[in-house]
This record gives structure tokens, sequence and C-alpha cells, in this order.
């Protein structure tokens, strides 16, 4: 049986792993991320999209040459005597246009810039919970094996004495039960470990598996806050702070610089341009100035107008909507981050650390058969789980704590 659990956990640690500080694991996030980089490009589209409105429209250019000049009976009549035309057009913008058009994707780049920031927050902290939920359930699975293999010792010493009659055969039954009952749990916390290492690869942009190192000064300043925490001041700091939030505060301002653009669309613009005429005008070799505006009498850009100015009034909705679930994410946190601490507390307070001693005391008695075999198999149940929940209650603070931060 313990070679089995051997081969077992050798195959588990054949994959590639390396051991990396949380630091490390931002520094491969933030380069290879792919969620990032086309984040990046959203920001690069916007700004492109700001030089494109800042440049003018181009002038139009369009000339006239006789083709057949039936007085002369002569082909493509263009010289001296002949007739040609050349005229110029520029198109101007009136009403503010080109201004608003600039204002409004200039908002849209700030609008890009905070939505890269929120998928860096929010994917920054899916690192930094699955980075510690490694942590944690590698830990559990390390006093696990070491409890299997003290089992599977005792297994093998009571199979022995079984077989020679020297001990009853349902005591050899009941430590394989306990011991198939750890394996189970055993089988659970690698499931939960390869299924964060996935997530953690995705995230880092890399294919290796990572084993996680943390200092104790790390842990410690989630178990020892510096400063005491109340979710008036919390909400006051996410509303300043929150990339989601504040871009949905530009979206409402970028809502109202399109509805300024839209109306400005409505201001007819002027083309200006100027022409020469060889012969054709009344009078030779005529030099024109042309000017033409487009008459509004049934396109005032209306529909637009209106399209514009209800989304105006849904972004002002989002934003009033983003700031409600902000604070009830706040909320919701902080009371996750406190049952924890409280938890973590009352933790410190039972002085837990007293079971590897006590763990260690049953074992060497139950080698000695000073304790029966019921005793110690409700003892290491007991004591198994026990050992489980206070590594879970260190996994939720530091959890708990990062997702408060991250809000």
């Amino acid at each position: 049986m313990l070679k089995k659990g051997l081969i077992y956990f050798l195959l588990f640690a054949s994959y590639s792993c390396t051991c990396q500080t949380l630091d490390s694991c931002e520094r491969q996030f933030t380069n290879n991320n792919l969620l990032l980089i086309a984040g990046h490009f959203n920001i690069d589209i916007s700004r492109a999209a700001v030089i494109q409105a800042k440049i003018w429209d181009l002038p139009y250019l369009s000339t006239e040459i006789n083709a057949f000049n039936p007085s002369a009976n002569r082909v493509f009549d263009a010289g001296a005597q002949g007739q040609k035309t050349l005229a110029i057009q520029q198109l101007i913008l009136i009403g503010n246009k080109r201004k608003n058009e600039i204002a409004f994707n200039n908002s849209n780049v700030e609008i890009a810039e905070l939505q890269f920031e929120d998928i860096l927050r929010n994917l920054r902290f899916e690192l930094r919970q699955n980075f510690y939920e490694i942590y944690f359930e590698q830990k559990k699975l390390a006093f696990t094996d070491t409890t299997l293999a003290n089992l599977d010792s005792l297994i093998t010493t009571y199979r022995i004495q079984a077989g020679k009659g020297n001990l009853p055969l349902k005591d050899l039954v009941r430590l394989q039960s306990l011991y198939f009952s750890i394996k189970n749990d055993r089988n659970a916390i690698v499931l939960s470990i390869l299924e964060a290492q996935e997530k953690l690869k995705i995230i880092r942009g890399l294919n290796t598996d990572v084993r996680p190192v943390v200092s104790l000064s790390k842990l410690s300043c989630f178990k020892n806050p510096v400063r005491q925490l109340n979710t008036d001041s919390l909400i006051e700091q996410a509303l300043a702070s929150r990339p989601d939030y504040l871009a949905a505060i530009k979206q409402s301002e970028s809502g109202q610089w399109m509805l300024k653009l839209q109306k400005s669309l409505a201001v007819p613009n002027v083309t200006l341009g100027a022409s020469y005429d060889q012969r054709g005008g009344a009078f030779n070799n005529q030099v024109n100035l042309t000017l033409g505006v487009p008459l509004p009498l049934w396109n005032r850009n209306k529909g637009n107008i209106m399209m514009a100015q209800a989304r105006n009034n849904q972004y002002l909705v989002g934003e009033s909507m983003s700031k409600n679930e902000i604070i009830n994410e706040v909320n919701k946190n902080y009371s996750k981050w406190k049952e924890a601490s409280d938890n973590y507390g009352q933790y410190v307070l039972s002085k837990y650390e007293s079971f590897d001693k006590i763990y260690l005391g049953i074992i060497t008695n139950f080698r000695k058969k000073n304790i029966n075999i019921m005793e110690f198999t409700d003892f290491m149940e007991s004591y198994n789980l026990s050992m489980q929940q206070i590594n879970d209650i260190n996994k939720k603070l530091v959890i708990a704590s990062e997702e408060l931060n991250t809000t």
C-alpha cells in the first residue's frame, strides 16, 4: 500500500514544477497574459481613433477638358484656344464637430485604459487566490501524506501480526478503513491543486506548475493588520480608485460628448473652393470662388440625437448600478474577512500547536498497545479533520484579505 501511495505521489510530482514567489508569478503574469496583451491593443485602437479624428478631410480636385471641338473639328482641344476647367474644394466642418469628435475619442482612450486596469485588477486577484490555494492545499497534502505513511506502517505491522493470530482481523480492517478514508481526502486535495494549477498556468501564460514559496513575514501581514478596518473608509477608497467605477463615470462623460457630437452634426458643413474656367464662363480665363452648403430641410440628425440621449441616460443608470455593486461588494467582502479573522482569532486562542505533540504521543502509545484500536481511530479521524480545518482557517483568512484588498 505504501508503494502505491509513493507511485501516486511521484506521478503527481513528475509534472514540470518550479518554486515561485508571488512576485515572480506576477511578473510572469504581466508579461505573458493574453488578456492583458489584448487589452493593450484596445488602448492602441482608441488612440488611433483620436489621431484619425484630428485629420482634416482631403481636398477634392476636379478637372474638365474638351473632348471634341465641333467648330474646329478637333479632338481634345485643350490648348490656348481650347477649353478646360480646374476646380478644388475643401470641406469645412462647422459647429465644433471636429472638437467634439476628438473629445469623444479621447474619453474612449481613458475608458480603454481604465478597462485595462480593471482586467489587471481582477486577474491579479485570481492569480493570488490560486497561488495561495495551491500553497495551503500543498501543506494539507504534505500533512496527509505523513499521516498515510504512519498508517501504512501500522497496517503492515498489523497485517503480519493478524496473520500470526496475535491480533484480531477486525482491528486490521478498521485501520484499513481509516487509511482509505484519508486516502479519499487526499484525492480531493490533489484535484483541488490540479484545478488551481491549471488556472494559474492560464493567468501566467506558461505551462509549468508552481510550487508556491511564501515567507512567514508575508503571512503575518494578513494575520496582523496594521490598521483598523471599517466599511465606510473602504467604500470611500473603492469609489475613489476602482477602475470599473471610474470607467462607468468616464462612460457617462463619453455619452455627453457623443450627444454634443450628434447635435453638432445637425449643423450644415461648408464646402469652400476655387475654380478656373478657360473659355466656358462669362469671361475668358475666369477664376471663381465657390461656396456650398447642404440645405437642412428634412435631415436634422434627429434620430441619432435621440439615440445619443437615450444612450447617455443608460450610461448614467449604469454608473449608479456600478456604485451600488461596489458598495455591496465591499460590505460582502468585509463580512467575509471579518468572519475569517474571527475564526483565526479563535484558532490562535485554542493553542492548536499542541496537537502535534498529542499526535506523536498517540502513535507511540498505540504501538505500545497502551490505547485500543477504537480510541486510536477516533483520535486519528478527529486529528485529521482538525488539521485540515486549521489549514482552511489560515487559507480563508489570506484569500479573504486579498479579496478585500482588491475591492
